[in-house]
């Protein structure tokens, strides 16, 4: 008799082997390969262009959000109870105090941040908005005004979003490069996968059932 069935007050103990697996899913890489994904969507077809731009811009500014969101958890035990109640230039100011990051953001990419985030409310904060045109100049008889469009309507545009795209990874990259001090690819996985062995104890599992 082995050691996986024995006899225990009459009952036989079974253990069984079971397959356990974890996931860990890195979100800024995800919406760094959705915004690229709608980016090169606009890239090959005008149709549709303007809905495939604003997607690319706004996962832009998911994936400069979800990565400060990992600086943050990895660094900050008390993260989780503030990551709210700082917008993305207070937190990369809270992280410039740990790392002194050697950032210049009066030029490009770190430049570009604060319109990124701004496109990104604008979005994320939808609500009907009314846009009066009132010409300077009389129009002719039977000539209909020209129907203005929002300011974001206005700034979504291929230019835009190729501009948005390339800040972010480019920003992204730096930081990764400072904080860990390699020139490795943060974007190469999306996800980490763990699997183990484990095993329960059937007979404890039927004993608790019965007496439920």
């Amino acid at each position: 008799m082995g050691d996986l069935d024995k006899p225990i007050y009459g009952m036989n103990l079974i253990r069984v082997p079971i397959k356990k697996s974890k996931r860990t899913l890195i979100s800024f890489v995800l919406m760094y390969y959705t915004s690229k994904h709608f980016l090169e969507l606009a890239r090959q077809s005008q149709e549709s262009r303007f809905y495939n731009c604003m997607a690319s811009m706004i996962f832009c500014a998911f994936s400069l959000e979800a990565y400060f969101n990992q600086i943050g958890e990895n660094k900050l035990k008390h993260w989780k109870s503030i990551q709210r109640k700082l917008g993305p230039e207070e937190k990369l100011n809270l992280f410039n105090d740990i790392y002194k990051f050697p950032i210049d953001r009066g030029s490009r990419p770190f430049l570009s941040m604060k319109k990124i985030f701004e496109y990104r409310n604008r979005i994320a904060h939808p609500k009907n908005q009314v846009i009066v045109n009132e010409p300077k100049e009389k129009l002719k008889d039977g000539e209909i005004p020209k129907l203005l469009k929002t300011d974001w309507e206005n700034q979504t545009s291929i230019d835009e979003a190729e501009l948005f795209f390339t800040d972010t990874e480019a920003m992204i990259k730096q930081l990764e490069k400072f904080i860990t001090g390699s020139d490795k690819n943060p974007f190469l996985i999306h996800y980490k996968g763990e699997w183990w062995s484990s095993s329960i104890d059937l007979r404890n599992l039927s004993s608790k059932s019965e007496h439920e």
